[in-house]
């Protein structure tokens, strides 16, 4: 038979003088505190609990949640405040039987940090994500793809670049920035460049070649080679497994005329 303790006032849990390190008080049955509750070594009697109803206080602050299931999920986890006894100043949890810690919040990170709404958007920097995914920063938000050297392999980044100008892709190793292979300008017409079907249109959201140019006025195509050195160059091959044809057409008149 269980019974209900009450305790009406704030509540400070410390060690008791004369109290060996391996005895512990322990209360069955179900406990009620109406006031404020301090646990920890460095508990005073006079706390003012200006942080809220419950604090744990003293030199390695750490709620541990300890599963002693015989059967299904067992794991051990644990919501710790900062390295012990020396380290780095952080809010974290800790997987105790695995990893260490799997989520951390250094100090001082700025508002909105991370945040998670009620869609279930992810903001970073934003309590206002309008997409699945909505990073904002002042100044060329910016997602980063690392693949990292643990398994042997070199290390090597792709940044995804956005601002008020450009949108890019950028290929990166270490801290050096070695090329933008990939760069959309802002103010670009509708279906600038389209993918589909292994099709590339340009001007078109329906390709009908490996590549469509299609544009009203001025359709054309420029190859340039800027070398510092007069030179014979070529500049366009075709390659076909017979005789290689170019189709010119006149939309206007239906007149079809055929070189090669």
């Amino acid at each position: 038979m269980s019974r209900s303790f009450t305790i009406l006032a704030a509540t400070v849990l410390t060690a008791l003088p004369g109290l060996a390190a391996d005895q512990a008080t322990v209360l069955s049955g179900d406990h009620v505190i109406q006031g404020n509750l301090c646990v920890g070594a460095a508990c005073l009697a006079s706390e003012g609990f200006s942080r809220g109803p419950l604090m744990v206080k003293g030199p390695r602050t750490a709620l541990g949640f300890v599963d002693t299931s015989t059967t299904g999920p067992t794991r051990d986890w644990s919501i710790v405040a900062n390295d012990y006894p020396a380290g780095f100043s952080f809010f974290g949890i800790e997987d105790v039987e695995g990893n260490g810690i799997v989520l951390r919040i250094e100090p001082d990170a700025p508002q909105n940090a991370l945040y998670v709404s009620s869609a279930g958007r992810l903001g970073l920097g934003t309590s206002l994500p309008q997409a699945d995914i909505h990073a904002v920063n002042t100044l060329n938000p910016t997602l980063r793809l690392e693949m990292s050297g643990t398994l042997g392999n070199p290390d090597h980044s792709w940044d995804l670049i956005g601002n008020d100008g450009t949108f890019s892709l950028a290929e990166v190793v270490g801290t050096t920035t070695m090329g933008l292979p990939f760069r959309v300008h802002t103010g670009n017409a509708l279906y600038t460049m389209t993918m589909r079907n292994n099709f590339i249109g340009l001007g078109t959201d329906f390709p009908q070649k490996r590549l469509h140019i299609r544009v009203a006025g001025e359709a054309t195509a420029r190859i340039e080679d800027v070398a510092g050195t007069a030179a014979p160059r070529s500049l366009l091959e075709l390659i076909n497994n017979g005789r290689p044809e170019i189709v010119m057409t006149n939309s206007d008149t239906a007149a079809n005329g055929r070189s090669g």
